[in-house]
């Protein structure tokens, strides 16, 4: 499936390429840009303030980043990247995209099977929404943007890592072709955490159909709470490839 050529937008983000455009609820426009170091200090500002709008519960799906993370980000492999959320010349939303290399192979995922070489691999993490901007689909837009990006860099894998307990952002990523393939325990600070992957050519291919997020033979189904059993069934070689909202049930696959 092909992807049109990223356009470009001038705006005080000069000549960002636009990697997805969408609308809010109330139909006025959005894009997905491609940040680069120059943006560094709207890239933490924006940070910092989303930090400290967040809420108590929202505390513990992210972590503060200090400003020399952002720097080294940009730093340490020339093609790691920023997508921001650009609405009416403001930015609202970003994700941090890590693009791992010979020389930098971490990925950071956690109790998690290697899937590639370093190189064929895109990583998000980090999604950043303002409180004011939320529930207009703004992480999907970031997710499908990222996914493009993935396509036109010729990526062979898309790997994320999500907290058990953050329903939103995993569901996100099912909705868009990926799966959770196992489940595992980050050390810094004790969270359980989803490991989400998916090839490429896959999702390129799942767009086309949009059918994956059904039970289909073979398939079983698990309560999205019971973590044991998912990783259970993870272990024996399944793979959860999508979530049934009105009942609250994992759909897991087996491979």
């Amino acid at each position: 499936m092909s992807v049109p050529a990223f356009k470009k937008i001038k705006t005080p983000f000069n000549d960002c390429a636009i990697l997805h455009e969408g609308s809010m609820r109330n139909g006025s426009p959005y894009s997905v840009i491609q940040l680069d170091k120059t943006h560094l200090s709207d890239i933490i500002a924006l940070h910092t303030k989303a930090i400290e709008m967040l809420s108590a519960e929202e505390k513990a799906f992210m972590l503060p980043k200090p400003a020399s993370f952002f720097v080294d980000h940009f730093n340490r492999n020339h093609g790691n990247t920023v997508l921001g959320v650009l609405h009416n010349g403001k930015l609202v939303g970003e994700s941090i995209v890590l693009n791992p290399s010979i020389e930098h192979p971490k990925t950071g995922m956690v109790d998690m099977a290697p899937v590639g070489a370093p190189d064929s691999i895109t990583l998000i993490q980090g999604v950043t929404v303002l409180p004011s901007y939320r529930n207009n689909g703004l992480m999907h837009g970031m997710v499908k943007a990222w996914l493009n990006y993935g396509i036109k860099a010729d990526k062979g894998h898309a790997l994320a890592e999500v907290d058990v307990k953050n329903i939103a952002s995993w569901a996100t990523f099912l909705d868009h072709g990926m799966e959770i393939s196992s489940i595992g325990l980050d050390p810094s600070d004790g969270t359980v955490v989803y490991n989400v992957h998916e090839t490429i050519p896959n999702i390129q291919k799942k767009r086309l159909t949009q059918a994956f997020n059904a039970v289909a033979p073979g398939c079983k189904t698990c309560p999205i709470h019971d973590i044991e059993t998912q990783k259970s069934m993870l272990d024996q070689g399944y793979v959860i490839s999508g979530w049934q909202k009105s009942t609250k049930e994992m759909i897991l696959r087996p491979v």
